[in-house]
């Protein structure tokens, strides 16, 4: 059985990097794998059983929305974050991911487990 990932989709490298390492401390029993756009998101989800995305809101290649769309195509469960510079709905703003993105994190994999108990 493949170990449970988390995806993380950013372009800006520094952001990405930065992100990947604050879960893989934080959730050491998931695997963290890192995109820089949405077609190499998609093609790590095919492979991978993640079960979280963490996703810009905006890259270069298509809207963060789509792309969650279209995950959620091959895997209706999966959970998502979009993160994103500009505050919104159901969006994280980039400049409070050091104090809202970990135990937003924690609330979807929680959720999760309860679900698939």
């Amino acid at each position: 059985m493949l170990q449970p990932s988390i995806l993380v989709i950013e372009d800006h490298a520094a952001v990405r990097s930065a992100l990947a390492a604050l879960v893989r401390i934080a959730f050491p029993g998931y695997a963290v794998l890192e995109s820089e756009d949405a077609a190499a998101g998609l093609a790590a989800a095919r492979g991978h059983s993640a079960v979280l995305v963490i996703v810009a809101a905006t890259l270069p290649d298509m809207d963060g929305c789509e792309l969650v769309d279209r995950l959620r195509i091959a895997d209706p469960a999966l959970d998502a974050l979009l993160i994103s510079h500009e505050p919104g709905s159901g969006v994280i703003p980039k400049d409070r991911l050091h104090r809202d993105l970990l135990p937003a994190i924690a609330r979807a994999l929680a959720l999760r487990k309860r679900h698939s108990h």
